[in-house]
């Protein structure tokens, strides 16, 4: 039922309260995605880059299926309270986006079913526009929280990235990015976030890093922090970021305490903190 409801123009599509979402039970059924508006790929990695019209796609990873979602306009995905989507697979994205507008991502709890190690990430965005996700959880074992590349105006509110296992995001070639009042705690190993020099107008306000383990930047992107608080386990962590100012309300100190819980994130039983 997911996934019929994943087409364009979709104003809202709610997952309800407690419901857990195995993706993996009907990704690796070809049949599903053998009908009209649905592909069943094989081996083709570049398939859902080249799709013209709304296609919803199961598509191989090293150990099972992804879903992609591919020329969607539209689309509105609403969790409600201890709902969650998940996947099987290590390799696979939980959502991964191409060619998509105006997409929205709403009190949703996503991650991966499988602990340790991991090579996909959380959310992937590849050539999309007008993208937002508010009050969610993004978490680990997700490689990243967030991989976009040639993407534009993305805003992320009041939200976690967490327990990821390489780092917090990748931005590649992304205009005007902002994180307001979300929290990236307990990421590891790499570095948390990576940025290119393509990438421009990435701004975190109001957000908190703390307990991650790796280096905090390799970016050459411009970025700015204002009122943030960054905590970081130790002082040579820091990383390169030429192009990162901070205003004088952002905090850096090196320790490894919890953040404090706060009222952002999904609704939720237990607070992941």
């Amino acid at each position: 039922e997911f996934v019929s409801a994943l087409v364009s123009g979709k104003k809202e599509v709610v997952i309800g309260e407690g419901a857990v979402i195995n993706l993996s039970d009907v990704l690796n059924d070809g049949s599903l995605f053998s009908i009209d508006g649905r592909s069943w790929v094989v081996v083709d990695e570049e398939f859902a880059k080249n799709v013209k019209k709304p296609t919803i796609i199961s598509e191989p990873v090293y150990d099972g299926g992804q879903l992609t979602i591919a020329g969607v306009d539209g689309l509105t995905i609403k969790g409600t309270k201890n709902s969650r989507i998940i996947v099987n697979a290590a390799y696979a994205y939980v959502l991964n986006f191409v060619n998509c507008t105006d997409i929205k991502l709403e009190n949703v709890t996503l991650g991966h079913n499988v602990p340790g190690y991991c090579m996909g990430g959380v959310v992937g965005l590849y050539n999309c526009q007008s993208v937002t996700i508010e009050d969610s959880d993004l978490y680990g074992c997700g490689a990243y929280g967030i991989v976009a590349e040639n993407s534009e105006f993305i805003r992320m509110n009041r939200s976690f990235i967490r327990d990821c296992s390489y780092g917090i995001m990748q931005l590649m070639n992304v205009q005007d990015v902002v994180f307001n009042s979300c929290d990236f705690f307990r990421n590891k190993e790499y570095t948390m976030i990576e940025a290119d020099a393509a990438t421009k107008g990435v701004v975190f306000e109001k957000c908190r890093f703390a307990q991650n383990q790796g280096v905090l930047f390799i970016a050459e992107a411009e970025m700015k922090m204002i009122n943030c608080e960054i905590y970081h386990p130790f002082s040579d962590g820091f990383g390169n970021a030429p192009h990162l100012k901070m205003d004088d309300d952002t905090v850096l100190l090196f320790n490894n305490y919890p953040l404090k819980p706060r009222k952002i994130g999904p609704v939720v039983t237990v607070l992941p903190y």
